[in-house]
């Protein structure tokens, strides 16, 4: 009989039962850091369109007659994704529907359950705010006041 490798005969890879537990391990080490990586990616790609809807908006400005140049070379295209689309919505759109109907449901049972038990928050809310509002409110009218009579308002 052949002698294995040693690689194979410790426990990696092939016939080694560690290999299972060292993926979950670096599996478990990758969650958070991806986790991190995927929010600062984020707003990173939200920058980033933002900077390109400016480009696109100065470049259809600039340039209308190769945007109407380049029209017909796409239309075909555009017409094609739209068939397949179509297909994809009128397929979907059932499962869809019972979906955010469920959904629906589940909210409004939620809120039903909820509503009672953050209307006395909601009522101390209004409460401070509105005692909030009646003692600075004369302070705000003094100083407009004081403004206009310099005016500086």
């Amino acid at each position: 009989m052949e002698k294995l490798p040693e690689i194979l005969i410790c426990g990696s890879f092939n016939f080694g039962r560690l290999q299972l537990k060292l993926n979950f391990d670096l599996m478990a080490l990758m969650a958070l850091p991806t986790t991190v990586f995927a929010l600062f990616m984020t707003f990173e790609i939200v920058d980033l369109m933002l900077l390109k809807i400016l480009d696109t908006v100065l470049f259809a400005a600039l340039n209308p007659e190769e945007i109407t140049d380049l029209m017909p070379l796409t239309t075909e295209e555009i017409l094609l994704l739209m068939l397949f689309h179509t297909d994809d919505t009128v397929l979907l759109t059932p499962f869809i529907t019972e979906e955010v109907v469920l959904f629906t449901l589940f909210h409004a049972e939620e809120t039903v359950l909820f509503t009672p038990l953050t209307t006395p928050d909601t009522t101390d809310l209004i409460a401070f705010h509105t005692l909030d509002t009646t003692d600075f409110t004369p302070l705000k009218m003094l100083e407009v006041v004081v403004l206009m009579a310099f005016q500086l308002y």
